[in-house]
């Protein structure tokens, strides 16, 4: 079946490209040309009709086609490409603040934990500094018994 499509969808191209196709003739000279074999014929060298184009300036037809392209890109964008652009900024910069205040909530149960450490840890000094004065004391307390 898909075989078949492809071999009719070629047969469809051929034939399409068959029935648009003109004859080939030969275009009747320009402005150019006719200048050109009148200064060939009137004694002139070759280098006379070559003249070099601008380098700088393209030709007016290109000038023309390129504005219309631009033009119809700039409306795309403008409809199409711009709103996509800041919908998906919008959507990063919330994220980001999301982000943001997660990371703000973390560091503050954080503190809270290392608050919480801390006061265990000065309480087992504490407790650590009882346990060690009381056992200093008892051997005098021995001494003075015996």
């Amino acid at each position: 079946m898909r075989t078949r499509r492809l071999i009719t969808a070629s047969l469809i191209m051929f034939a399409a490209l068959g029935v648009t196709t003109g004859v080939a003739n030969a275009t009747p000279a320009d402005k150019f040309t006719t200048k050109c074999i009148k200064t060939l014929q009137d004694g002139g060298a070759i280098d006379d009709c070559q003249a070099a184009p601008s380098p700088l300036k393209p030709e007016n037809s290109e000038l023309v086609w390129g504005s219309i392209s631009f033009a119809i890109l700039l409306v795309l964008f403008v409809k199409f490409g711009y709103p996509a652009v800041i919908k998906s900024m919008k959507a990063r910069e919330d994220r980001i603040r999301g982000d943001l205040e997660q990371a703000e909530g973390a560091k503050g149960e954080a503190e809270g934990v290392l608050t919480e450490y801390r006061a265990q840890l000065a309480d087992a000094r504490a407790e650590a500094g009882r346990g060690a004065a009381t056992h200093r004391a008892r051997p005098e307390d021995l001494a003075t018994a015996i």
